[in-house]
């Protein structure tokens, strides 16, 4: 029996709790974010010679925000929407399948696509606005906000003192500007917002495209570089695909010394391939998307280069763990995602799972499944 009717057979009451628990506090996080996002900036002191705040500023951005929700959020989910419902799941065939079966598998697909982009984009909008008001660091257009009031320089010294006021550090209490919220927005430049919540939901998405169209490049650095096949070299497959089941205790893997067998050129050949380019290019549009966003936040004067590099860092941590967390690597799952979890599920795993090592398992699945 595979691993998708063992979960259909344990469907609860609890087991669904499990899960919507999982979206309520998906939706806590958010209220958190923003919560915080909303915090008055600690407002670091500046020079007023630095030349790095001395940009101009200006009202619109090259990426607006309403672009960029379109970007890193709708344009993911409706992307996912599509594959999951017109794409049939890796190695699950067309024909010879109950067409109920064939659905539930792609409804389960979505849902936990869904929630694996969820809390990529809700994780990054955590730590970008803690980080932000934690850190107050000046933009480069903060001199253009704040307005500073010049004869006044020595009441705002903060730290040192010297012979002169050249150089010397200044609060924000010499700014004259009386638009409140602009002058705070001054001081939230690391990291970059665009940058990293772009980077969460489009590096996401692209994990989801690799994974989807069989492209099994990610190996190198998520999966194991031995003998795997793409779905398109596993179509002729009989037996039907179902989610991964990560807590299936299975037989250690005896390591083999065989060598692959060398393609053909008549394509009947069961040795690992490359996907056609096109594919390729497809998956990686959205990853380019998330660094033309990033790197217009510095033509518009809103970010350093380095608020820019960490801000594209946490979105694509967040990312990388997200997908990961939810699906199969996707040399050896070719991106499935995990099964339902187990018994009644509210608690994810059972006694006897924590005491035969979860983790042991969990490799022994990955094992069998590259086998």
């Amino acid at each position: 029996m595979d691993a998708w009717r063992q979960a259909s057979k344990r469907v609860s009451p609890l087991l669904i709790l499990s899960y919507a628990l999982d979206w309520i506090l998906l939706a806590v996080g958010a209220a958190v974010g923003y919560v915080l996002g909303e915090l008055k900036p600690n407002k670091r002191p500046f020079a007023l010679d630095d030349r790095s705040i001395r940009y101009p500023y200006s009202d619109g951005s090259t990426v607006p925000g309403y672009a960029l929700v379109i970007c890193g959020a709708l344009a993911p989910i409706l992307v996912i929407l599509l594959l999951s419902l017109t794409l049939t799941p890796a190695g699950l065939p067309h024909h010879g399948s109950q067409k109920s079966r064939v659905w539930k598998h792609k409804l389960w697909e979505l849902h936990v696509s869904w929630m694996g982009l969820a809390l990529s984009l809700i994780s990054t909008w955590i730590i970008t606005n803690g980080l932000k008001n934690m850190l107050g660091k000046p933009r480069p257009d903060l001199l253009s906000r704040c307005r500073p009031d010049l004869s006044r320089v020595e009441e705002f010294i903060v730290g040192e003192t010297g012979l002169s006021t050249d150089g010397m550090l200044v609060s924000a209490g010499i700014c004259t500007n009386a638009d409140v919220g602009l002058l705070d927005d001054g001081f939230r430049a690391y990291p970059s917002g665009h940058a990293s919540l772009s980077a969460g939901g489009l590096i996401y998405l692209t994990l989801f495209l690799l994974s989807r169209f069989g492209i099994v490049t990610p190996f190198l650095i998520f999966g194991h570089s031995g003998d795997h096949q793409t779905p398109s070299q596993t179509s002729q497959t009989t037996q039907p695909a179902a989610p991964l089941d990560r807590n299936h205790d299975l037989p250690a893997p005896q390591p083999s010394t065989d060598i692959p067998p060398t393609p053909s050129l008549s394509g009947s050949h069961s040795s690992p391939s490359a996907q056609p380019l096109y594919l390729l290019l497809i998956a990686l549009v959205p990853f380019f998307t998330a660094i033309f966003i990033g790197g217009s936040r510095w033509f518009d004067y809103r970010h350093h280069g380095i608020d820019i590099l960490s801000g594209l860092l946490i979105g694509a941590a967040t990312a990388i763990f997200s997908f990961f967390y939810f699906h199969a690597p996707i040399s050896s799952g070719r991106g499935r995602a995990w099964a339902p979890r187990k018994g009644k599920g509210f608690w994810g795993v059972g006694k006897d799972e924590y005491r035969s090592g979860s983790l042991r398992n969990c490799w022994r699945s990955y094992a069998s499944d590259r086998r």
